[in-house]
């Protein structure tokens, strides 16, 4: 129970009864299963800019490592999709879904629901809730 109350950043009397009902179980899981897929906790944030050679494999190997878990259909941060030669991600941080459109290895359009991007900080996932998550 502690575990599980220090994951969320909440104190353990607070969750006693209010595991399922406040989601507070989901979000300890989908942490743990987060952490488990990462293949580097220690993994720097990605820089990714318009026109720039950045392999495809690349791109969909350091989102692994960083904790995004890839979906259909992307609706919230931390998840990704791929569609032919075009990745769609919502960052964690981020208020929106980036799209990355590749021409073979080079990114040849960042955008989001606003417009075209000139560049992106793509973060990984961090448990710590005081890091801003």
């Amino acid at each position: 129970m502690e575990e599980i109350a220090s994951a969320v950043d909440k104190p353990p009397n607070s969750i006693r009864g209010k595991l399922v009902s406040e989601g507070v179980y989901t979000e300890y899981k989908e942490i743990n299963f987060r952490l488990s897929q990462m293949d580097n906790a220690n993994l720097e944030q990605l820089i990714v800019k318009e026109g720039m050679e950045y392999s495809f494999g690349d791109m969909l190997q350091y989102l692994h490592e960083a904790g995004y878990l890839r979906v259909s259909r992307v609706t919230q941060q931390g998840y990704y999709s791929v569609k032919g030669g075009i990745i769609q991600l919502y960052p964690f941080g981020s208020k929106e879904a980036i799209t990355f459109d590749y021409f073979g290895d080079q990114i040849e359009l960042i955008k989001s629901s606003r417009g075209k991007l000139s560049f992106v900080c793509i973060q990984p996932f961090n448990s710590d809730p005081s890091d801003g998550l």
